[in-house]
């Protein structure tokens, strides 16, 4: 397996990945835009790109964080009734507007742990879509679903978060989905900007800069779940990042570098960069965010964040939410 190989698998250990679930979970897309504004959820209209309707307080109700997804019985965030809230799209034969944010009312819902940090991650997000989203295209479950999927088998991130040397925090964890769920509730178009900074915090690392960051033994060329979680386990998480040089060479804790700079993952490059490596060579060069128009493969490749078949676009509620 050569290094171009594991970027994406390994790409769980960066907010990069958190930030590809929470714009575009299952891929490039075509996004239907709205042409009326979206009902909010206790009934009057608010205009496109809007707050979604009347939202809890910060680390108000919201989801569960325990088991497979979560008890999303009990009251909605925005206040409302206790309902349980229709998938969106056309398998509930409904557009998906007007639906209150409901990810449930468990109040430890956001205490997650490494083992059901998909689960919530998916509860949280589909809601979100569910409520924010004009045309969803499916239901909660198909989304919680999917969403579960690929954070569990192509991100890893419970895995890597049960590897000690990644260095979870749990505070930090409850924090960020907690603060999550919020912005979520209120369809707040700065989620993935907000993301960057706090998603990455969940995971703090263990490896002091310029130590070795290697997998032991074979699995640097063998094991993705221990290469993803070795990119994640330097320290000083702002300015330090772990660098293979090749799958049987080096594997460094080094400083994030500036474009034109040595990198695997966007973790590797300074904020207002991506790792460009569109021939997926043995390691690929820190390059600035595109522009709008730009061709991208991940939101990570565009200065909005957020990459639509192909395309960088510009931050909307649909391309926000609209996960499918």
């Amino acid at each position: 397996m050569e290094i171009g190989n594991i970027r994406r698998a390994a790409l769980g250990c960066s907010v990069a990945v958190l930030l590809t679930l929470l714009a575009s979970a299952c891929g490039p897309q075509r996004v239907p835009y709205p042409t009326r504004p979206r009902p909010g959820s206790a009934g009057r209209d608010v205009p496109e790109g809007g707050t979604g309707g009347t939202s809890a307080p910060r680390g108000g109700r919201g989801g569960s964080g325990s088991g497979s997804g979560g008890e999303r019985a009990g009251a909605a965030a925005d206040g409302g009734s206790s309902s349980q809230p229709q998938g969106g799209g056309s398998e509930a034969g409904t557009s998906g507007a007007g639906v209150p944010f409901n990810a449930g009312s468990d109040p430890n819902r956001n205490q997650v742990s490494p083992g059901n940090l998909c689960a919530r991650l998916a509860v949280i997000q589909c809601a979100a879509e569910a409520h924010c989203c004009f045309a969803p295209g499916r239901s909660v479950e198909a989304c919680e679903s999917a969403i579960r999927t690929t954070c569990t088998n192509e991100l890893f991130l419970d895995q890597i978060a049960m590897d000690a040397i990644t260095g979870f925090d749990a505070p930090a964890a409850a924090a960020a989905y907690t603060e999550l769920e919020q912005r979520s509730s209120e369809c707040d178009l700065g989620i993935g900007e907000w993301g960057l900074r706090a998603l990455r915090g969940i995971l703090k690392g263990t490896l002091a800069p310029n130590r070795s960051c290697k997998p032991p033994g074979a699995a640097s060329v063998t094991d993705k779940r221990a290469q993803a979680a070795a990119l994640a386990s330097c320290t000083n998480i702002d300015e330090y990042a772990c660098l293979p040089m090749s799958l049987l060479g080096d594997w460094t804790c080094a400083p994030k570098n500036d474009s034109g700079g040595n990198c695997v993952t966007e973790d590797n490059c300074r904020p207002g960069n991506y790792c460009r490596n569109p021939n997926m060579q043995p390691l690929g060069k820190c390059a600035q965010r595109q522009a709008l128009g730009a061709s991208c493969a991940e939101g990570t490749d565009c200065a909005s964040l957020y990459c639509k078949g192909g395309k960088c676009v510009d931050v909307e509620q649909q391309v926000v939410f609209c996960l499918k």
